[in-house]
C-alpha cells in the first residue's frame, strides 16, 4: 500500500498548486500579475494536470477498493483544472488584451468600463471544442454583470460556421441573447455526442510511424480520451480498458507492434498500464536513436555503445532480399532450419538476442519464449531439447530394465532357494528312512545267524 499512499499524496499536493494559482489569479484586482508570470502559471497548470493523469491512470490499476473515492477527487481536480486556466486567461485578456476574432469595438456602458477584446477561440460547432468556448465566454462575458446582453449579443460574433448559421435569423435585441445562449446551450451540450466525438477522434488518430513524436502522440491520444470519458462519468473498467490496448495496437507500426508482441509471456489479459509503460520506453528509445543519429561525433566517442531497439533505418536483408527489413521478419530466414539460421548468426556475427550487428551491451528485453534463455527464439535450438529428452528416456529406460533384471535375479534366487530346502528336506527324510530299514535288516542277519 506504500505506493497507493505515495499516489495520493501526490495527488493532494497538485490540489494545493491549483488552490494556489486560482487564488492569485484571483487576487488580480488587489495584487496584480504581469505577462511573464501568467504565463508560466499556465504552464505549470498544464505540466500538473498531464501529471495528474498518470497519477490516477497509476491509481487506477493498483484497483484499491476505494478506487471511486479516487475517482471522485480526480474529476473534481479536472474541473479546478479548467476554472483555473479559464481564469488566467480572463486576467490576461485585462493585462493584454488581444483579439483572437473579428469583434466590434467595445462601446462604453453606463459606469464608464471599456469591455477588452477578448481571447477567446471562436466557436465552429465542433462538439469537444464547446466545454472550452462555454467556460471561457461565460468566465468572460456572461456571468459580467457590467455588461448588457445587446453587447454580450455581439461578442457572440465569435461563433462561427454551423453555430453562427444556427444563432443568424435572432435579432439583436437583449431578449433574443438569452434565447440564443439557451438555443447553442441545448443543441451542444449534448454528452451522448460529446462521448462520441471524442471516441471517434482517439480511433481516427493516425497509426504511428516509428518516430518518437508520433507515439507521444499516440499516448497522448489516450490519455486525452480517457479524461474526456472519466469527465462524463464514463469511468474505466477492465471492458473499456481492452477497448482501449485493442486500438492502441492497432494503430503501432510493425516494427513496434512485433517488438510489444515478443515481450508478451503468456496469453493472459492484458494491462494497459504494461502498454503504455511499453510505448514510454519505445518513444524515449526512437528519440535516443535520432539524437546519436543527428550526433555522429558524440556517437563516436563511445567504444561501447548500447543499442536501442527501434524501427530505424533498415540495412539490407542478411538473406540476399532485395527489399529491406529486419532480419527477424524475413521469410526466408524464418523458413531455414535452426542450424542454417545459427550459421548465418555466427558468420555475419551477429547478436544472437536481436540478430542486430554484435555491439557491446544490448538492452534487448526479449528472451527465447520456449526455454526462455537471452537469445533468439527463432534460435532455440530444437534438437538439443529432443537430445536431452532422448537421454532422459534412455536413462528412464535402462534404469527400468535394471530394476526388472533385478527383480528376475531375486525370483531366481528364491526359486533356488526354496527348491535347495526341498531337497535337504527330501534328503533328510530318506536318511532317516535308509538308517531303519538297516536296523531291521542287522536284526535278521544276526536271528539267521543263531
Amino acid at each position: 500500500m506504500g505506493k497507493l499512499e505515495d499516489l495520493r499524496t501526490e495527488r493532494e499536493m497538485i490540489a494545493t498548486k491549483f488552490e494556489f494559482i486560482l487564488d492569485q489569479a484571483n487576487d488580480h484586482h488587489t495584487t496584480p500579475l504581469d505577462i511573464a508570470t501568467i504565463d508560466a502559471y499556465v504552464l505549470e497548470v498544464i505540466h500538473w494536470n498531464k501529471r495528474l493523469d498518470e497519477v490516477y491512470l497509476q491509481t487506477a490499476f493498483l484497483k484499491p477498493s476505494d478506487l471511486d473515492d479516487d475517482k471522485k477527487d480526480y474529476v473534481l481536480l479536472l474541473k479546478s483544472v479548467r476554472q483555473v486556466l479559464v481564469q488566467l486567461r480572463a486576467v490576461r485578456a485585462l493585462v493584454m488584451p488581444v483579439a483572437t476574432a473579428s469583434i466590434p469595438t467595445a462601446t462604453s456602458v453606463g459606469n464608464n468600463v471599456r469591455l477588452p477584446k477578448l481571447e477567446i477561440q471562436p466557436f465552429h460547432g465542433n462538439y469537444l471544442e464547446w466545454a472550452t468556448f462555454k467556460d471561457s465566454f461565460e468566465a468572460a462575458v456572461h456571468s459580467n454583470a457590467s455588461v448588457s446582453k445587446v453587447e454580450k449579443f455581439t461578442y457572440l460574433a465569435l461563433l462561427k460556421g454551423e453555430a453562427a448559421r444556427y444563432t443568424a435569423d435572432l435579432p439583436l435585441t437583449d431578449a433574443h441573447y438569452d434565447q440564443a445562449w439557451k438555443q447553442l446551450h441545448d443543441r451542444y451540450e449534448n454528452q451522448r455526442m460529446i462521448a462520441f466525438a471524442t471516441l471517434d477522434k482517439f480511433c481516427s488518430q493516425p497509426k504511428s510511424t516509428a518516430t518518437s513524436k508520433s507515439v507521444k502522440a499516440l499516448i497522448d491520444a489516450a490519455n486525452r480520451c480517457i479524461r474526456s470519458m472519466e469527465l462524463l462519468n464514463c469511468h474505466m473498467d477492465i471492458h473499456t480498458e481492452q477497448f482501449y490496448i485493442y486500438h492502441i495496437a492497432r494503430k503501432l507500426d510493425p516494427g513496434a507492434k512485433d517488438m510489444w508482441e515478443h515481450s508478451l509471456k503468456d496469453n493472459d489479459i492484458i494491462k494497459l498500464a504494461d502498454l503504455i509503460s511499453f510505448l514510454e520506453r519505445h518513444a524515449m528509445a526512437l528519440e535516443n536513436s535520432a539524437y546519436v543519429a543527428s550526433n555522429p561525433k558524440s556517437g563516436s566517442e563511445k567504444k561501447t555503445a548500447t543499442v536501442h531497439h527501434t524501427q530505424a533505418a533498415t540495412k539490407k536483408c542478411k538473406m540476399g532480399c532485395r527489399d529491406s527489413h529486419p532480419l527477424f521478419k524475413c521469410k526466408e530466414f524464418r523458413g531455414a532450419t535452426v542450424e542454417g539460421r545459427r550459421a548465418l548468426v555466427k558468420r555475419e556475427k551477429l547478436c544472437y538476442t536481436c540478430l542486430l550487428p554484435k555491439h557491446g551491451t544490448c538492452d534487448s528485453p526479449f528472451k527465447c519464449k520456449k526455454c526462455n534463455q537471452q537469445h533468439s527464439y527463432l534460435l532455440h535450438n530444437n534438437a538439443a531439447d529432443n537430445h536431452r529428452n532422448d537421454q532422459q528416456n534412455q536413462t528412464m529406460n535402462t534404469q527400468a530394465s535394471n530394476n526388472s533384471r533385478a527383480d528376475r535375479n531375486y525370483e531366481r534366487q528364491q526359486g533356488e532357494h526354496q527348491q535347495s530346502e526341498r531337497t535337504s528336506q527330501v534328503f533328510h527324510t530318506q536318511g532317516r528312512s535308509d538308517g531303519s530299514a538297516s536296523n531291521n535288516g542287522g536284526s535278521l542277519f544276526y536271528n539267521n545267524s543263531e
